[in-house]
C-alpha cells in the first residue's frame, strides 16, 4: 500500500484563471524519497502544502497511510496528518536549544526520560552528539539543516515534507547535505517528498522524479530514465538541457535500426533511442542530443563556429554555431577542453548512444 496518495488534485487560487495545480495523482511508496521538480510557479510547494494540510484542494482526494485527510468533506488539520515538514528557512526557534527544538516536535504525553532518550537517538543518527545544549546561532547552516531534520523525523511520521531544503546552502555544503540527509533518510526508512528546481538535487537525492509544468506531471520515472529517456521536449529541455534539433526522412532499416535526417548530418539509431512506435505513420521526429554527448573530433563530420564558452573546470560548457544549418542554429556542448577562442571553427562527433528521438 502507498504511503501517500494524491487521486485527480486540483487547486485554483482566488483569482486566478488558471489552476496551480490542475486534476493530478500521484503516489508514494514506503521508504521512497520522491522530488517534485519544475521551474518556480509550476505548483509545486502548493501540492506540498495541500499534503501537509496547509491548504485545502479545491477537488480530489489526498490519502496518508490509506487513511484520508482531504476530499469531500474532510479536512485534517496538519497536526493530525502524521507528517513531519521541514520548511526552506528550518523555521527553529532562536531562543531555544537543539534540544529544545527537536522536543517541540515530540507528542506531549512522553515522559522527560522518553524525550530524552528520543533527543539523544535523533542527534547521533544525524551525527549531532554533543549539541544538544547548542542554541541555532552558534550552529552552520547544514548544522542547522541536521536540527530541523531531526525535528522532523522526532514524532516517527509516515512522510516527511520537505521544502527546497538547499537553498540557503554554499555549493560545496549543498554536495555534502544531499549526501547526509538521503543517509538519513534511509535509516530512518522514513519516505519522504521533496520540492526543488534544482536539477542537480533533485537527481543526486531521489529514488524517483516527478517533472513539473503548468501543475501537471510531465513526467514520472528515476533520475536515469528522465535524463536519458524524457518523454516531451519540455522534459528533455529542463531536466537534461539537451539540444533538440529536428529529425526527418525517419525510416525503419533492414537491419532493425532507426535512420532519419537533421542539420547535423544522418544519423543512425537502435530502436532502444526512441520514445515511440516508428512502425507507426511518423516522417519526422525531433532528436534530443545531450551536452555531454559531443566530442572534439577532427574527422568530426559537424562544423560548427564557437559563440562563446564557460569553463567550469572538469568539462567546458561552449555555445556553438552549426554551419551545415541554413538557420541561427545554437547548440550546446560538455567538452573535456577549452574549444578555442570565440570565432574559431572546430570539428565535433557525438555519440548516438547519448541521443533520444521525441515525437514533434
Amino acid at each position: 500500500m502507498a504511503v501517500l496518495e494524491l487521486n485527480n488534485i486540483t487547486k485554483t487560487y482566488s483569482g486566478k484563471d488558471k489552476p496551480a495545480v490542475a486534476d493530478l495523482s500521484f503516489t508514494l511508496e514506503n521508504e521512497e524519497i520522491v522530488t517534485l521538480l519544475g521551474p518556480s510557479g509550476c505548483g509545486k510547494t502548493t501540492i506540498l502544502r495541500m499534503i501537509a494540510g496547509f491548504i485545502r484542494p479545491d477537488r480530489g482526494e489526498i490519502y496518508i497511510s490509506g487513511e484520508k485527510v482531504a476530499g469531500r468533506g474532510i479536512m485534517k488539520s496538519p497536526e493530525k496528518r502524521n507528517i513531519g515538514m521541514m520548511f526552506q528557512d528550518y523555521a527553529l526557534f532562536p531562543h531555544l536549544t537543539v534540544r529544545q527544538n527537536i522536543i517541540f516536535g515530540l507528542e506531549k504525553k512522553l515522559s522527560r526520560e522518553e524525550q530524552q532518550e528520543r533527543v539523544e537517538k535523533l542527534l547521533k543518527m544525524v551525527g549531532l552528539e554533543g549539541y544538544q545544549n547548542q542554541y541555532p546561532h552558534q550552529l552552520s547552516g547544514g548544522q542547522q539543516q541536521r536540527v530541523a531534520l531531526s525535528r522532523a523525523l522526532s514524532r516517527n511520521p509516515a512522510v516527511v515534507l520537505m521544502d527546497e531544503p538547499f537553498s540557503s546552502l554554499d555549493e560545496r555544503m549543498r554536495g555534502v547535505m544531499r549526501r547526509e540527509i538521503r543517509e538519513i533518510l534511509q535509516k530512518s526508512k522514513t519516505p519522504a517528498i521533496i520540492v526543488s528546481h534544482d536539477r542537480e538535487d533533485a537527481f543526486s537525492l531521489s529514488d524517483r522524479l516527478a517533472v513539473m509544468q503548468s501543475g501537471r506531471i510531465e513526467q514520472t520515472g528515476t533520475p536515469r530514465e528522465i535524463f536519458s529517456r524524457p518523454k516531451n521536449r519540455f522534459v528533455a529541455e529542463f531536466a537534461s538541457r539537451s539540444n533538440l534539433v529536428e529529425l526527418s526522412a525517419l525510416q525503419n532499416t533492414d537491419d532493425g535500426q532507426i535512420r532519419g535526417h537533421c542539420l547535423l548530418g544522418e544519423v543512425c539509431l537502435s530502436p532502444s533511442c526512441c520514445g515511440f512506435n516508428t512502425s507507426q505513420e511518423c516522417r519526422s521526429a525531433l532528436l534530443a542530443i545531450r551536452p555531454d554527448a559531443f566530442e572534439i573530433d577532427p574527422e568530426g563530420e559537424i562544423k560548427a563556429e564557437i559563440i562563446d564558452y564557460i569553463y567550469y573546470g572538469s568539462f567546458v560548457e561552449a555555445r556553438l554555431k552549426v554551419e551545415t544549418s541554413c538557420e541561427d542554429i545554437t547548440i550546446n556542448a560538455h567538452l573535456d577542453r577549452v574549444p578555442g577562442q570565440p570565432g574559431e571553427r572546430i570539428q565535433l562527433s557525438f555519440r548516438e548512444e547519448s541521443c533520444w528521438i521525441l515525437t514533434g
